[in-house]
Protein backbone atom coordinates (compact mmCIF):
# COMPACT_ATOMS: atom_id res chain seq x y z
CA UNK A 1 0.00 0.00 0.00
CA UNK A 2 1.99 3.08 -0.99
CA UNK A 3 0.77 6.52 0.92
CA UNK A 4 -1.73 7.48 -0.85
CA UNK A 5 -3.76 4.76 -0.45
CA UNK A 6 -3.17 4.83 3.52
CA UNK A 7 -5.70 4.93 5.77
CA UNK A 8 -5.80 8.02 8.39
CA UNK A 9 -5.30 7.02 11.45
CA UNK A 10 -8.38 7.42 14.21
CA UNK A 11 -7.25 9.63 16.92
CA UNK A 12 -6.77 8.39 19.92
CA UNK A 13 -9.02 7.93 22.44
CA UNK A 14 -7.53 10.43 24.84
CA UNK A 15 -6.74 12.99 21.86
CA UNK A 16 -6.74 16.46 23.71
CA UNK A 17 -9.11 18.19 21.13
CA UNK A 18 -11.03 15.09 21.86
CA UNK A 19 -10.84 15.60 25.37
CA UNK A 20 -11.84 19.32 25.24
CA UNK A 21 -14.99 18.64 23.01
CA UNK A 22 -16.08 16.58 25.59
CA UNK A 23 -15.30 18.86 28.33
CA UNK A 24 -17.11 21.20 26.67
CA UNK A 25 -19.86 19.05 26.20
CA UNK A 26 -20.28 18.38 29.27
CA UNK A 27 -20.51 22.24 30.62
CA UNK A 28 -23.02 22.61 28.06
CA UNK A 29 -25.14 19.93 28.96
CA UNK A 30 -24.57 21.34 32.90
CA UNK A 31 -25.81 24.49 31.98
CA UNK A 32 -28.97 23.54 30.02
CA UNK A 33 -29.94 21.16 32.89
CA UNK A 34 -29.56 23.33 35.57
CA UNK A 35 -31.22 26.21 33.52
CA UNK A 36 -34.19 24.05 32.70
CA UNK A 37 -34.60 23.57 36.19
CA UNK A 38 -34.35 27.07 36.93
CA UNK A 39 -36.48 28.25 34.32
CA UNK A 40 -39.53 26.15 36.11
CA UNK A 41 -39.06 28.44 39.51
CA UNK A 42 -38.49 32.07 37.57
CA UNK A 43 -41.01 31.99 34.57
CA UNK A 44 -44.04 31.52 37.16
CA UNK A 45 -42.21 34.07 39.34
CA UNK A 46 -42.08 36.29 36.51
CA UNK A 47 -45.98 36.45 36.01
CA UNK A 48 -46.42 36.38 39.39
CA UNK A 49 -44.82 39.59 40.01
CA UNK A 50 -46.10 40.92 36.95
CA UNK A 51 -49.81 40.08 38.50
CA UNK A 52 -48.88 41.35 42.13
CA UNK A 53 -47.56 44.67 40.18
CA UNK A 54 -50.68 45.00 37.95
CA UNK A 55 -52.93 44.52 41.59
CA UNK A 56 -51.25 46.34 44.18
CA UNK A 57 -49.76 43.24 45.98
CA UNK A 58 -46.09 44.64 46.19
CA UNK A 59 -47.21 47.73 48.01
CA UNK A 60 -49.11 45.37 50.44
CA UNK A 61 -46.19 43.25 50.99
CA UNK A 62 -43.84 46.32 50.74
CA UNK A 63 -45.84 47.98 53.72
CA UNK A 64 -45.83 44.67 56.27
CA UNK A 65 -41.51 44.67 55.44
CA UNK A 66 -41.28 48.53 55.69
CA UNK A 67 -39.79 48.68 59.13
CA UNK A 68 -37.05 45.91 58.28
CA UNK A 69 -36.38 47.57 55.21
CA UNK A 70 -35.83 50.77 55.94
CA UNK A 71 -33.83 50.23 58.70
CA UNK A 72 -30.74 48.99 56.34
CA UNK A 73 -31.68 51.79 53.96
CA UNK A 74 -33.57 49.73 51.04
CA UNK A 75 -36.63 51.06 49.67
CA UNK A 76 -39.60 48.29 51.42
CA UNK A 77 -40.65 46.68 47.98
CA UNK A 78 -36.80 45.10 48.26
CA UNK A 79 -38.31 43.00 50.96
CA UNK A 80 -40.26 41.24 48.61
CA UNK A 81 -36.96 40.08 46.79
CA UNK A 82 -35.42 39.18 50.09
CA UNK A 83 -38.83 36.93 50.94
CA UNK A 84 -38.39 35.31 47.78
CA UNK A 85 -34.81 34.75 47.82
CA UNK A 86 -34.89 32.74 51.16
CA UNK A 87 -37.79 30.38 49.93
CA UNK A 88 -37.17 29.75 47.07
CA UNK A 89 -33.19 30.42 45.26
CA UNK A 90 -31.53 33.85 44.61
CA UNK A 91 -32.42 33.51 40.39
CA UNK A 92 -36.13 33.47 41.54
CA UNK A 93 -35.15 36.89 44.19
CA UNK A 94 -33.62 38.27 40.85
CA UNK A 95 -36.18 37.91 38.78
CA UNK A 96 -38.48 39.73 41.24
CA UNK A 97 -35.36 42.48 42.13
CA UNK A 98 -35.28 42.72 38.15
CA UNK A 99 -38.88 43.16 37.90
CA UNK A 100 -39.08 45.42 40.69
CA UNK A 101 -35.80 47.81 39.41
CA UNK A 102 -37.81 49.64 36.94
CA UNK A 103 -40.29 51.02 39.52
CA UNK A 104 -37.95 51.14 42.25
CA UNK A 105 -34.37 52.29 41.47
CA UNK A 106 -31.77 51.86 43.79
CA UNK A 107 -27.64 53.20 44.40
CA UNK A 108 -24.64 50.41 44.17
CA UNK A 109 -24.55 50.86 48.15
CA UNK A 110 -28.66 49.37 48.31
CA UNK A 111 -27.98 46.85 45.68
CA UNK A 112 -25.04 46.13 47.39
CA UNK A 113 -26.81 45.51 50.65
CA UNK A 114 -29.88 43.52 48.95
CA UNK A 115 -27.16 41.61 47.35
CA UNK A 116 -25.37 40.44 51.27
CA UNK A 117 -28.82 39.84 52.30
CA UNK A 118 -29.76 37.64 49.31
CA UNK A 119 -26.55 35.82 49.62
CA UNK A 120 -26.57 34.66 53.56
CA UNK A 121 -30.09 33.82 53.28
CA UNK A 122 -31.81 31.61 50.45
CA UNK A 123 -33.03 28.42 49.41
CA UNK A 124 -33.75 27.80 53.36
CA UNK A 125 -36.17 25.19 52.65
CA UNK A 126 -33.66 23.29 50.55
CA UNK A 127 -30.60 23.67 51.79
CA UNK A 128 -31.26 23.76 55.84
CA UNK A 129 -32.84 20.43 55.44
CA UNK A 130 -29.39 19.39 54.25
CA UNK A 131 -27.78 21.36 57.29
CA UNK A 132 -30.24 19.24 59.60
CA UNK A 133 -29.48 16.18 58.10
CA UNK A 134 -25.99 16.51 59.12
CA UNK A 135 -26.61 17.15 62.41
CA UNK A 136 -26.65 20.86 62.75
CA UNK A 137 -30.31 22.13 64.67
CA UNK A 138 -32.56 23.27 61.77
CA UNK A 139 -33.91 26.46 63.47
CA UNK A 140 -30.90 27.47 65.00
CA UNK A 141 -28.96 27.58 62.13
CA UNK A 142 -31.54 28.98 60.41
CA UNK A 143 -32.10 32.18 61.86
CA UNK A 144 -27.84 32.50 62.00
CA UNK A 145 -28.34 32.56 58.28
CA UNK A 146 -31.03 35.31 58.24
CA UNK A 147 -29.99 36.93 61.61
CA UNK A 148 -26.02 37.37 60.28
CA UNK A 149 -27.19 38.52 56.84
CA UNK A 150 -29.42 41.49 58.65
CA UNK A 151 -26.88 42.40 60.62
CA UNK A 152 -24.54 42.52 57.75
CA UNK A 153 -26.57 44.70 55.81
CA UNK A 154 -27.02 46.87 58.37
CA UNK A 155 -23.26 47.34 59.04
CA UNK A 156 -22.35 47.72 55.60
CA UNK A 157 -25.53 50.09 55.06
CA UNK A 158 -24.00 52.08 57.78
CA UNK A 159 -20.71 52.59 56.16
CA UNK A 160 -21.24 53.06 52.30
CA UNK A 161 -23.32 55.98 53.77
CA UNK A 162 -21.43 57.70 56.54
CA UNK A 163 -17.95 57.23 53.81
CA UNK A 164 -20.30 58.16 50.43
CA UNK A 165 -19.64 55.15 49.11
CA UNK A 166 -21.39 53.81 46.03
CA UNK A 167 -24.15 55.93 46.53
CA UNK A 168 -24.58 56.82 42.77
CA UNK A 169 -27.57 54.60 40.62
CA UNK A 170 -27.09 51.15 40.51
CA UNK A 171 -25.31 49.76 36.85
CA UNK A 172 -26.41 46.80 35.28
CA UNK A 173 -24.94 45.95 32.27
CA UNK A 174 -25.64 42.59 31.31
CA UNK A 175 -29.41 42.21 32.17
CA UNK A 176 -32.03 43.72 29.91
CA UNK A 177 -34.89 45.05 32.70
CA UNK A 178 -38.66 44.22 32.31
CA UNK A 179 -40.66 47.39 32.92
CA UNK A 180 -44.28 47.22 34.63
CA UNK A 181 -45.73 49.97 32.67
CA UNK A 182 -45.32 48.60 29.43
CA UNK A 183 -48.10 46.25 27.57
CA UNK A 184 -48.07 42.45 27.87
CA UNK A 185 -46.34 41.67 24.97
CA UNK A 186 -43.69 44.16 25.16
CA UNK A 187 -43.00 42.31 28.96
CA UNK A 188 -42.67 39.22 27.64
CA UNK A 189 -40.52 40.17 24.77
CA UNK A 190 -37.99 42.09 27.69
CA UNK A 191 -38.50 39.13 29.86
CA UNK A 192 -37.67 36.95 27.35
CA UNK A 193 -34.27 38.53 26.70
CA UNK A 194 -33.49 38.51 30.57
CA UNK A 195 -34.18 34.90 30.92
CA UNK A 196 -31.86 34.83 28.34
CA UNK A 197 -28.84 36.48 29.44
CA UNK A 198 -29.27 34.53 32.41
CA UNK A 199 -28.58 31.23 30.91
CA UNK A 200 -25.38 32.60 29.49
CA UNK A 201 -24.28 33.59 33.17
CA UNK A 202 -24.95 30.84 34.29
CA UNK A 203 -22.80 29.38 31.50
CA UNK A 204 -20.02 31.98 32.06
CA UNK A 205 -20.22 30.51 36.08
CA UNK A 206 -19.83 26.99 35.51
CA UNK A 207 -17.03 27.80 32.59
CA UNK A 208 -15.03 29.72 35.59
CA UNK A 209 -15.24 27.30 38.26
CA UNK A 210 -14.02 24.55 35.90
CA UNK A 211 -11.27 26.75 34.71
CA UNK A 212 -10.29 27.11 38.66
CA UNK A 213 -9.87 23.71 39.03
CA UNK A 214 -8.15 22.85 36.30
CA UNK A 215 -6.04 25.87 36.72
CA UNK A 216 -5.36 24.48 40.42
CA UNK A 217 -6.45 27.68 42.26
CA UNK A 218 -9.49 26.50 43.92
CA UNK A 219 -6.83 23.61 45.34
CA UNK A 220 -4.33 26.46 46.57
CA UNK A 221 -7.47 28.76 48.10
CA UNK A 222 -8.36 25.70 50.17
CA UNK A 223 -4.77 24.83 51.64
CA UNK A 224 -4.45 28.59 51.96
CA UNK A 225 -7.63 28.98 53.96
CA UNK A 226 -7.36 25.74 55.82
CA UNK A 227 -5.17 27.27 59.01
CA UNK A 228 -7.80 30.29 59.17
CA UNK A 229 -10.49 27.46 60.05
CA UNK A 230 -8.14 25.49 62.30
CA UNK A 231 -7.97 28.78 63.98
CA UNK A 232 -11.76 29.22 64.43
CA UNK A 233 -11.22 25.52 66.18
CA UNK A 234 -12.37 23.58 63.08
CA UNK A 235 -10.15 20.52 63.07
CA UNK A 236 -8.32 19.77 59.73
CA UNK A 237 -10.16 17.05 59.11
CA UNK A 238 -13.12 19.05 58.41
CA UNK A 239 -11.02 21.71 56.88
CA UNK A 240 -11.50 20.59 53.40
CA UNK A 241 -14.70 19.66 53.54
CA UNK A 242 -15.86 23.21 54.70
CA UNK A 243 -14.00 24.81 52.57
CA UNK A 244 -15.33 22.92 49.32
CA UNK A 245 -18.98 24.12 50.38
CA UNK A 246 -17.59 27.40 50.56
CA UNK A 247 -16.02 27.88 47.18
CA UNK A 248 -18.67 25.26 45.58
CA UNK A 249 -21.89 25.72 47.29
CA UNK A 250 -23.66 24.51 50.81
CA UNK A 251 -25.46 21.13 48.99
CA UNK A 252 -21.86 20.55 47.74
CA UNK A 253 -20.33 20.50 51.19
CA UNK A 254 -23.43 19.46 53.13
CA UNK A 255 -23.07 16.21 51.32
CA UNK A 256 -19.54 15.67 52.30
CA UNK A 257 -20.21 16.82 55.69
CA UNK A 258 -23.24 13.91 55.60
CA UNK A 259 -21.10 11.07 54.65
CA UNK A 260 -18.03 12.07 57.46
CA UNK A 261 -21.00 12.12 60.07
CA UNK A 262 -22.15 8.69 59.23
CA UNK A 263 -18.92 7.45 59.05
CA UNK A 264 -18.24 8.71 62.66
CA UNK A 265 -14.74 10.01 61.68
CA UNK A 266 -16.13 14.13 62.70
CA UNK A 267 -16.51 15.26 66.47
CA UNK A 268 -20.30 17.01 66.67
CA UNK A 269 -18.50 20.22 67.56
CA UNK A 270 -16.60 19.98 64.14
CA UNK A 271 -19.64 19.21 62.01
CA UNK A 272 -21.63 21.68 64.01
CA UNK A 273 -19.15 24.99 63.16
CA UNK A 274 -18.50 23.49 60.00
CA UNK A 275 -22.02 23.78 59.06
CA UNK A 276 -22.72 27.19 60.52
CA UNK A 277 -19.58 28.41 58.53
CA UNK A 278 -21.07 27.56 55.28
CA UNK A 279 -24.08 28.77 56.28
CA UNK A 280 -22.54 31.84 56.38
CA UNK A 281 -20.40 31.59 53.49
CA UNK A 282 -20.68 29.39 50.76
CA UNK A 283 -20.62 29.24 46.94
CA UNK A 284 -18.19 32.12 47.55
CA UNK A 285 -16.93 32.15 43.44
CA UNK A 286 -20.55 31.30 41.82
CA UNK A 287 -23.08 33.58 44.04
CA UNK A 288 -21.12 36.04 44.70
CA UNK A 289 -20.64 36.52 41.17
CA UNK A 290 -24.16 36.39 39.96
CA UNK A 291 -25.01 38.91 42.23
CA UNK A 292 -22.46 40.95 41.10
CA UNK A 293 -24.10 40.73 38.06
CA UNK A 294 -27.66 42.14 39.49
CA UNK A 295 -25.05 45.36 40.46
CA UNK A 296 -23.83 44.76 43.72
CA UNK A 297 -20.34 45.67 44.60
CA UNK A 298 -17.61 42.86 45.15
CA UNK A 299 -16.61 45.12 48.39
CA UNK A 300 -19.92 43.90 50.29
CA UNK A 301 -20.55 40.69 48.66
CA UNK A 302 -17.49 38.92 48.95
CA UNK A 303 -14.96 40.52 51.14
CA UNK A 304 -17.50 41.86 53.68
CA UNK A 305 -19.07 38.93 53.42
CA UNK A 306 -15.48 36.89 54.06
CA UNK A 307 -14.23 38.92 57.25
CA UNK A 308 -18.21 38.81 58.81
CA UNK A 309 -18.03 35.01 58.87
CA UNK A 310 -14.40 35.01 60.14
CA UNK A 311 -15.29 37.48 62.97
CA UNK A 312 -18.79 35.73 63.69
CA UNK A 313 -17.01 32.31 63.46
CA UNK A 314 -13.91 33.30 65.76
CA UNK A 315 -16.48 33.79 68.09
CA UNK A 316 -18.66 31.28 67.63
CA UNK A 317 -15.93 28.59 67.66
CA UNK A 318 -14.60 29.88 71.09
CA UNK A 319 -18.27 29.42 72.73
CA UNK A 320 -18.96 26.07 71.31
CA UNK A 321 -15.78 24.73 72.14
CA UNK A 322 -16.78 25.88 76.10
CA UNK A 323 -19.88 24.00 76.41
CA UNK A 324 -19.74 20.48 77.79
CA UNK A 325 -20.08 17.87 75.56
CA UNK A 326 -23.45 16.25 77.43
CA UNK A 327 -25.04 19.68 77.20
CA UNK A 328 -23.83 20.66 73.59
CA UNK A 329 -24.96 16.80 72.24
CA UNK A 330 -28.21 17.07 73.83
CA UNK A 331 -29.38 20.84 72.93
CA UNK A 332 -27.42 21.81 69.73
CA UNK A 333 -26.62 18.54 67.65
CA UNK A 334 -28.61 16.10 66.18
CA UNK A 335 -27.24 12.93 64.54
CA UNK A 336 -30.10 12.18 61.58
CA UNK A 337 -29.32 9.78 58.72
Amino acid sequence: MNFHEQKPAALPDRHPFRKLLSGAGKIVRTSVELYIELLKVMIPVLFLVRLATEFGLVQLVSDWLSPLMSFIGLPSAMGLVWATTMIINPYAGAIVFLGLLPDYPLSGAQATVLGMLMLLAHSLPVEQRIVQRAGGGFFLLTALRIIGGYLLAYLMHKIYVSANLLQGPVQIHYLPLPTSDTGWLAWAIESSKTLAVIFFIILGLIVLIRLLDILGITKFLTSFLAPVLSFMGISKLACNMTLSGALLGLAFGGALIIKETQSGNLSPKDIFLSLAFLCLCHGIIEDSLFVMALGADISGVLFARVIFTLVIMFVLGKVIHAIPDAIFERYLFRTRY
